[in-house]
């Protein structure tokens, strides 16, 4: 027999609390209210029927019970909504279930009520989910406001009999507030991630009427049928229609936002080989541009094994530096992770030995982390000693079914705007410490160098966070000088080209994937026919190391599946260029479009 802690997230439901506790009791070996400061009698009610309350500020449904999820004390979660209760049936199956300790998840109808009437038709019934479950093979996850139960392993689903009783709209008028509501939390959610348009807008909404009305039987439901699937119409046609402008524009944050949350430091992450010559350059302004910052901070520089007494050097110098030494070359993903292991603060900055930060580098990139989607924010790259920008927000483009990294955008004029980037660039990335560690860092499949800061960056947008391009965020680098020291041109191309295949055999799915194939091949014979023989070795040592790059692609599919999220490559691509509809924009390779750009 497995024991049972049930999960209720409240905020004001003191008329529907006692209820839904009260059918609990006979099942749940545990019952835990996690509450979003409640400004009623929410927690008398729930203090007198001596159940675990706790309050936590509300950021999402998913996050709200999640966070429930990693208090409870029992094996099964059993989780509902205040206004829900379990009709006697359910409970009695699940009590019988409890006897049964070789199923890991079961699913349940939920019923729900208008105006007093239980609506056996429409989308609404039966409305099966998955409501209770082992937690350690599943969490809440997917787009609010329909979050829902994600396996992370194959496991058989049994289902209950009885309802899940819904208690839910009382009024035309509040069908409707909630169609809005619910249309702009999946609007806002969906972002970038899912497709919209005029069409789209169009035939979902009918559709969404016929099936409801005419497939689903709602005619048979009277007028209660008639308004149900004209809602659930209308809530079709808004959230595509939100979700069309919001795919439409571009990011906006501001200055100074209400309720900001001020991270507890910054740790600056510096991979270093043979760096001394670019230390007492870099270093200075580093310093002085973390104390403008007026946060905490700690520098720490990751050694991949120098030999130009770059320890000795900022051990005498800079001795306030953490360093992180290593025996052997690890590369640049490998010497990034062991500076990653030893960072504390809630921001980490990835940042290049040859870069130089500018005054006031930091004071329009905190902005940017007051949303709970961001993964990270890259500055502006000039040249060290020139104004050529070399490195501006990342336009996603393709040759054929190649994605090419080495494509710039700008506004035109740029102004103080904030632009989606494709990538940031591991010279200068500001990025979420927990989202980072999340991801596992950088993928060290592609050492020793190129690639892994695009890697990083789409499995962040796969996942469902955001990255940023900060125009007024300037700092200064020179060009590849570690890389080039330490490569002939021939290895570099070898490894650059074996990596941009590793990148498109983890991230391209369904016939994108197939096509790309086709292509490589293609490409493969032209350049034997004209001897460019590096692309060879890239392809065999590629093929070579094919477990090494399956297995990336299998962590990260279930990573996603664990978030419930489902975004390809192509579409986080297409969403890019969406929010620049409309827009004055200029692409450039380096700094060929600069006359274009008004700074």
């Amino acid at each position: 027999m497995f024991r049972i802690s049930a999960i209720i997230i409240t905020f004001n439901e003191e008329k529907n609390i006692a209820r839904c506790i009260d059918s609990l009791l006979p099942v749940a070996d545990e019952i835990l209210v996690v509450d979003s400061w409640s400004t009623d009698n929410t927690q008398l009610i729930c203090e007198q029927k001596g159940v675990r309350f706790v309050q936590n500020a509300f950021k999402g449904y998913i996050e709200q019970k999640n966070f429930g999820a990693g208090l409870i004390t029992h094996d099964y979660i059993l989780s509902i909504d205040a206004d829900e209760y379990l009709s006697p049936e359910l409970s009695a199956s699940i009590a019988g279930a409890k006897k049964n300790d070789g199923t890991y998840a079961f699913s349940m109808n939920r019923l729900s009520s208008y105006r007093g009437q239980w609506i056996h038709t429409t989308d609404w019934y039966p409305d099966k989910k998955v409501r209770l479950w082992h937690k350690e093979y599943g969490q809440w996850s997917g787009p609010n406001p329909h979050e829902q139960v994600m396996l992370n392993q194959p496991v058989a689903v049994r289902h209950l009999e009885g309802d899940l009783m819904h208690v839910a709209y009382k009024s035309a008028e509040e069908l409707l507030s909630k169609a809005n509501l619910y249309s702009s939390l999946f609007a806002s959610s969906s972002k970038l991630k899912t497709a919209s348009s005029k069409w789209k807008v169009f035939y979902k909404s009918i559709y969404t009427f016929i099936r409801n009305y005419m497939l689903r039987r709602g005619f048979m439901s009277g007028l209660a049928g008639l308004q149900i699937s004209f809602s659930n119409a209308v809530y079709t046609f808004f959230k595509y229609s939100k979700l069309l402008e919001l795919n439409r524009s571009l990011p906006v944050f501001s200055e100074t936002p209400k309720n900001a949350k001020t991270p507890n430091g910054i740790s600056v992450i510096i991979p270093n080989f043979n760096g001394t010559r670019l230390f007492p350059v870099t270093l200075p302004p580093l310093f002085k541009v973390m104390e403008e910052a007026n946060l905490p901070f700690e520098v720490i520089v990751s050694d991949d094994c120098s030999t130009d007494h770059s320890i000795e050097f900022l051990k005498t110098h800079y001795p306030q530096i953490i360093i992180v030494p290593s025996d052997v070359n690890r590369g640049f993903s490998g010497t990034c992770n062991a500076g990653i292991k030893k960072a504390s603060f809630d921001l980490v900055l990835l940042l290049n030995s040859d870069i130089i930060l500018t005054s006031g580098y930091f004071t329009h990139q905190l902005k940017y982390f007051q949303q709970e989607d961001t993964f990270g924010v890259m500055g502006k790259i000039l040249g060290w000693d020139n104004d050529k920008i070399q490195d501006a927000a990342k336009f996603p483009s393709y040759q054929g079914l190649k994605v090419k990294t080495s494509l710039n955008y700008m506004l035109a004029p740029m102004g103080q705007q904030s632009l989606y980037t494709f990538y940031l660039s591991g010279a200068n990335a500001l990025v979420s410490r927990e989202k980072l560690i999340a991801l596992g860092g950088f993928d060290e499949l592609f050492s020793p160098f190129y690639i892994e800061d695009c890697d990083l960056s789409f499995r962040a947008w796969r996942l469902g966070w955001k990255c940023y391009y900060e125009n007024r965020a300037i700092c200064r680098h020179q060009t590849s000088s570690t890389v080039k020291a330490k490569s002939k041109k021939e290895y570099v191309e070898t490894v650059y080209n074996r990596n941009k295949l590793y990148l498109h055999a983890i991230h391209l799915q369904g016939y994108q994937l197939l096509f790309w194939w086709v292509q490589v091949i293609l490409e493969l014979i032209f350049r034997s026919l004209v001897f460019r023989l590096t692309y060879v070795s890239s392809l065999r040592l590629f093929l070579s190391n094919r477990k090494h790059w399956m297995q990336s692609r299998k962590n990260l599919k279930a990573l996603m599946k664990s978030r419930g999220e489902s975004s390809s490559l192509a579409r986080i691509a297409q969403g890019i260029s969406e929010s620049l509809y409309k827009k004055k924009f200029v692409k450039f390779y380096s700094s060929e479009a600069e006359d274009q750009i008004r700074l």
